[in-house]
């Protein structure tokens, strides 16, 4: 398949959720994003209604994510491993998710 229609696919699918789930986002963060994703949503956002591509975010390492944790979540609440002051009840793996 050639990227114009992997493009134009992606275009559809962000319309029609546009369409049916209008302002059910509030904000999403990736953290530790490698430059391999980052570099694609440049392109990517700019098909994305621009309210939407505003309230997601890929970042690379803390110096990057910490500012913008610490501005929208309390400080008690954001696990330690994302700058915050939480320790446990929270999932330390995706391959192998558990709470500690």
């Amino acid at each position: 398949r050639s990227l114009m229609s992997i493009i134009s696919g992606f275009k559809k699918i962000a319309e029609i959720d546009q369409l049916l789930y209008p302002e059910l986002l509030s904000a999403c963060i990736f953290t530790n994003a490698p430059m391999a994703f980052r570099a694609p949503w440049k392109l990517i956002s700019t098909f994305v209604d621009k309210a939407t591509a505003s309230k997601i975010s890929l970042l690379g390492g803390a110096s990057q994510y910490k500012p913008i944790m610490e501005s929208l979540f309390e400080l008690s609440t954001l696990p330690k491993q994302f700058g915050g002051t939480l320790e446990g009840s929270h999932v330390t793996s995706m391959e192998q998710p558990r709470c500690e």
